[in-house]
C-alpha cells in the first residue's frame, strides 16, 4: 500500500498560543494542524483548489504540557479519504515525545451550482421561518443534503491527487515516512 501524503513542520510555542500559566491553550494544537494541512496542501500543488472544506469532527489528545518557548515538530497525515470529506491524523512532538496526537475531518461542501438549483426547487411559498435572504429553513435543508449527495469534478481531482503516492525522487514532506 502507498504511503499517505504527509507534512511535517518544525515550530515553537509563541506566546499568543499560551494561557496565563505559560501552558499552550488547547486551540493552538488545532491551528498549528490546519497550518500543516495547509502546507501539505500546498506541496501537492492543490491550495488553489482548495476551498469550502470546513471540519466536520475534530479531536486532540493531550498526552503532555507543551509551555512558551518549547519547540516542537507537527506531523500531520491523509489517513482516510473518502468520496467527500479527507481525515487527517497528526502528532505533536517536544524531543520525540508525543505530547499532542489528533485528528480532524474535513468535508467537501459545493457552495455554487447545487446551491442554486436546490434554491429554485425551493422556491414554493412557506409559512416555514426564512433566513435573512428569504429561503426556508427546509430549502437550506435541502441544500445541504444535496450538495453532501453531488460533487463536482473539482472535489474528484482533488480527491484523486491525494490518493496519489509520491513519485519516485520526490522531495519534500510528503516523501517522508515515519509517521506512526
Amino acid at each position: 500500500m502507498p504511503e499517505p501524503p504527509r507534512h511535517v513542520m518544525q515550530a515553537r510555542v509563541a506566546w499568543i498560543d499560551t494561557d496565563a500559566g505559560g501552558r499552550i491553550h488547547f486551540t493552538a494544537a488545532f491551528r498549528w494542524a490546519e497550518a500543516a494541512e495547509t502546507a501539505l496542501l500546498r506541496s501537492l500543488g492543490l491550495l488553489v483548489e482548495w476551498a469550502n472544506y470546513p471540519r466536520r469532527a475534530v479531536q486532540a489528545e493531550y498526552l503532555a504540557v507543551l509551555r512558551f518557548e518549547d519547540e516542537f515538530e507537527l506531523e500531520l497525515a491523509a489517513e482516510h479519504v473518502g468520496t467527500s470529506s479527507i481525515t487527517y491524523a497528526w502528532e505533536i512532538r517536544r524531543d520525540g515525545d508525543v505530547c499532542i496526537r489528533g485528528r480532524h475531518t474535513a468535508v467537501h461542501v459545493d457552495t455554487t451550482a447545487d446551491r442554486r438549483r436546490s434554491a429554485r426547487r425551493c422556491g414554493a411559498p412557506s409559512q416555514e421561518p426564512r433566513t435573512s435572504n428569504g429561503m426556508t429553513t427546509r430549502c437550506w435543508g435541502a441544500m445541504a443534503e444535496c450538495e453532501a449527495r453531488t460533487q463536482g469534478a473539482a472535489i474528484a481531482a482533488l480527491l484523486a491527487r491525494l490518493r496519489t503516492p509520491p513519485r519516485a525522487g520526490q522531495r519534500g514532506p510528503a516523501a517522508r515516512a515515519s509517521f506512526r
